[in-house]
């Protein structure tokens, strides 16, 4: 059936009392009252994986319930940001009934994790270090301050992989980038430049490659002076009038995607584009 959602307030989807484990693909620091996530899935580009998705969702809203956090500070290894969505799960061996049970819980999957970024109360910093691709470049609109290196550069190849936009771009994208420049985004996957990303407001600055990390910690830090209760205020008068649309436009999109998913031929069609993929 359909996902719904019956929240009206900016709260996480769940009470996450403790901050998840750091693993080999997802670390978690907590320093100066930002709690920084760091993508280190480095040999799969940073492609997020089932159990990267439930990690970077358990933490995000860990920080909306801890007092001693002020800030999220999305980071990535290797030099690549993300190449969003990890797809050779569309090419494990299984029965019709395993497919089926697999996109329902990958619907759910994908709505708490785009849920976590609309529904966080305290400000989320993402720091672009490379090229950012699918769900992790659509999320960034959600985001309150981005910036990227001069190598990044931003993909929504949606149609080319037959799949549909996510992410709450339908909602966010036409009113960041006008209705041209988003159509080409998300109907024919233009690449998005690091220039063209700072010229249309989507990042407020574009870093050189070697002083990056150095350079967006240190603007990291400036938020880490302001009262943690200034920020919570701040980022609930800013991003709360929004929160019901997202949420909303967050469950169509799953919907619409979730019906692609189980549409006759997709899954044959999805080993095929993997296939070829894994061979490049």
């Amino acid at each position: 059936g359909k996902l719904k959602t019956n929240r009206k307030k900016m709260e996480p989807v769940t009470t996450t009392l403790s901050c998840p484990t750091t693993t080999d693909k997802v670390c978690f620091e907590e320093k100066n009252g930002i709690l920084r996530i760091i993508y280190t899935n480095v040999e799969r580009l940073n492609a997020l994986s089932e159990e990267m998705y439930h990690q970077i969702t358990d933490a995000i809203n860990y920080a909306s319930n801890a007092k001693t956090i002020k800030m999220v500070f999305l980071s990535a290894k290797g030099k690549y940001f993300s190449t969003g969505n990890d797809l050779s799960a569309f090419a494990t061996p299984r029965s019709m009934e395993e497919i089926i049970q697999a996109v329902k819980d990958g619907g759910k999957t994908m709505v708490n994790f785009i849920d976590a970024f609309i529904t966080c109360n305290k400000p989320i910093f993402a720091a672009i270090n490379g090229p950012c691709f699918g769900v992790c470049f659509t999320t960034l609109a959600l985001c309150d301050l981005v910036v990227c290196s001069e190598s990044a550069f931003f993909v929504a190849p949606f149609a080319k992989v037959k799949q549909s936009p996510e992410g709450c771009s339908t909602y966010t994208f036409p009113r960041i980038f006008g209705n041209s420049l988003s159509s080409e985004l998300l109907y024919l996957g233009k690449t998005l430049t690091a220039p063209e990303a700072l010229k249309s407001h989507f990042v407020s600055a574009v870093i050189p490659d070697a002083e990056f990390e150095e350079r967006a910690w240190k603007k990291a830090m400036e938020f880490s002076k302001i009262h943690p209760e200034t920020l919570r205020k701040f980022k609930v008068m800013i991003r709360g009038y929004d929160i019901d649309t997202l949420l909303e436009v967050n469950r169509k999109e799953a919907d619409t995607l979730m019906n692609i998913w189980l549409s006759p031929g997709y899954l044959e069609m999805m080993k095929s584009i993997v296939g070829v993929k894994s061979k490049l």
